[in-house]
């Protein structure tokens, strides 16, 4: 059984013994069905072996795919239809979750200032006090 994360491209080879025809005159198609609606990707041959190129399934399948998918590969050779392999594909689902960039918005920051107490003080100014002497300098010396 072959597997597939659904999130992931896959390259798929077969093995192949061909008789009665050759490789050149061969086409075919890988196919599987999800929800009733077949998807075909186109094979390589090349010296007794069938490559295919699957890519993500949840890029290209819309919605949930379910845990397996029938899957076959069909080859046609001049008139002759022929399905040398059948099988059931299993189908992983982890959980990704991406996030894009909505909007970038500047927030621009705004100065403020809170006044929380006024305080009033009553500012005494100083007194000037004269002062005379009661003697005359004069007197002090004895003049």
């Amino acid at each position: 059984m072959i597997t597939l994360n659904i999130n992931e491209s896959k390259s798929i080879s077969f093995e192949v013994s061909v008789q009665g025809v050759e490789l050149n005159d061969l086409k075919g198609a890988l196919r599987i069905v999800s929800e009733g609606i077949e998807y075909g990707f186109p094979i390589s041959i090349s010296n007794g072996s069938i490559s295919v190129n699957i890519p993500s399934l949840g890029r290209l399948i819309k919605g949930r795919l379910n845990d397996s998918i029938e899957a076959k590969l069909e080859i046609i050779a001049g008139d002759t239809y022929i399905v040398p392999w059948t099988d059931t594909i299993k189908i992983e689902s982890p959980v990704v979750v991406e996030a894009k960039v909505k909007e970038i918005k500047e927030v621009k920051k705004l100065l403020s200032i809170d006044v929380r107490k006024i305080e009033e003080k009553v500012i005494k100014e100083p007194k000037v006090i004269e002062v005379k002497p009661k003697t005359k300098f004069g007197q002090l010396l004895g003049k």
